[in-house]
């Protein structure tokens, strides 16, 4: 058994818990964006001096990293004070291996649960593609254009796709595709809802401070300036990253994270009887 740790904070956050839930939770937003928007911002620009550029990015990703840390501890001190109940306040079950009759028995399809699918996006995709040959027939139809002009709109239109997958990784793309389906699909929008509210409560009652969260590839945008992001939770893992560089991972670490990962799936699961999105997860 592990011993228990007394945490001694700062007199500055123990200052800030003390001037109320309110006051306080005001603080830990505050310093939550902070850190989101400094990440975003570490990446660098592009275009200018190199050392310049990787000197600001180091003070962003620094400054990040100490808002990071202070939202944590001021949750901790509540926490400690028990003004915080559920922060923390799930317990891990005693982990075994099932065999996948087992599961089948309990009613758990396994196949569905951990093999998702995103067919939303995936169907979005295969119509554009089939609009855009749609297109290029009508237009090749309707106005006859020579060799030259069609070998010019594939090399523009390919470049265009190529400079958005080497440069943004997809992102335009997916930003046009999970608008799309923001706007034509209202059980997409209840699923990404679902989706990355269970993520954002199981961490929060396992202890993990979720530190910022989006619902679509624009709001990602708009926040942070994030592309090729459709909807996710992000979460102060400090301490867990500094033990991935360690090379040591607990197992109290690897087991509150995998319940996170999995939270997901498994409340699409739950409410629809089968998993879609969720694959990086």
């Amino acid at each position: 058994t592990e011993a228990k740790v007394v945490t001694v904070f700062k007199p500055a956050i123990t200052t800030i818990a003390s001037t109320g839930m309110a006051s306080a939770l005001r603080a830990v937003d505050e310093r939550l964006e902070r850190a989101m928007k400094g990440e975003a911002n570490g990446g660098g620009g592009g275009g200018g001096d190199a050392a310049a550029e990787a000197g600001a990015a180091g003070e962003a990703a620094r400054a990040a990293s100490e808002a990071e840390a202070e939202a944590v501890d001021i949750v901790s001190c509540l926490q400690s004070t028990g003004a915080l109940r559920g922060y923390g306040a799930a317990r891990l079950i005693p982990r075994r291996d099932y065999a996948l009759a087992e599961l089948k028995l309990n009613g758990i399809e396994a196949d569905k649960l951990l093999a998702p699918t995103e067919s939303t996006i995936s169907g979005l995709r295969d119509n554009a593609s089939r609009a855009l040959l749609v297109a290029v027939g009508v237009w090749i139809a309707a106005l006859h254009p020579s060799g030259m002009q069609m070998a010019q709109t594939l090399v523009v239109g390919g470049g265009a796709l190529a400079y958005d997958q080497v440069v943004f990784g997809g992102g335009i793309e997916g930003l046009v595709l999970d608008s799309l389906a923001q706007s034509t699909s209202p059980a997409y929008v209840s699923r990404l809802q679902l989706h990355e509210a269970a993520h954002f409560l199981i961490a929060y009652l396992m202890g993990i401070l979720p530190k910022g969260y989006t619902l679509s590839s624009m709001d990602a945008y708009n926040k942070y300036g994030a592309l090729n992001v459709q909807a996710g939770c992000a979460f102060c893992d400090g301490e867990f990253q500094r033990e991935v560089a360690r090379g040591k991972i607990g197992s109290g670490s690897l087991g509150r994270f995998s319940c996170v990962a999995l939270a997901g799936i498994s409340m699409e699961y739950i409410a629809y009887g089968y998993a879609e999105g969720g694959v990086s997860d």
